[in-house]
């Protein structure tokens, strides 16, 4: 069940560093990532494609029309949505597939954890 993750963004530029490099050490790796971009005007663009993303344009503005966006454009089975300033586990994609793959699941999230300024 491969896995696509989307990141709808707006102006983060500060948090995509720190996501990018969590991103990169998933073990195994996620089919793709792709990142929505809602007009921003900082260097989100510029990084996310540095960091090897798929980047799109939201057809709309809002984060619903940047959700709807990546989904129609992913790949995979499974959908995860982020936000730019989200850390995932290492083994996440793995994790992901092991909860999913009980077909009585629709949907799982997981919990939030706020830290930092």
């Amino acid at each position: 069940m491969p896995l696509s993750i989307i990141i709808p963004a707006l102006n983060e530029a500060a948090a995509l560093p720190g996501l990018l490099e969590t991103l990169g050490t998933l073990s195994p790796p996620p089919l793709e990532i792709i990142l929505v971009d809602g007009g921003s005007s900082d260097a989100t663009v510029r990084l996310a494609e540095a960091g090897g993303l798929t980047v799109l344009q939201a057809g709309g503005a809002g984060r619903a029309a940047q959700m709807n966006a990546g989904a129609a454009a992913a790949r995979g089975d499974m959908f995860c949505f982020l936000h730019a300033d989200t850390n995932v586990p290492q083994d996440f994609a793995r994790l992901a597939e092991m909860v999913l793959a009980d077909r009585r699941t629709a949907i799982a999230g997981f919990i939030s954890v706020m830290r930092g300024p």
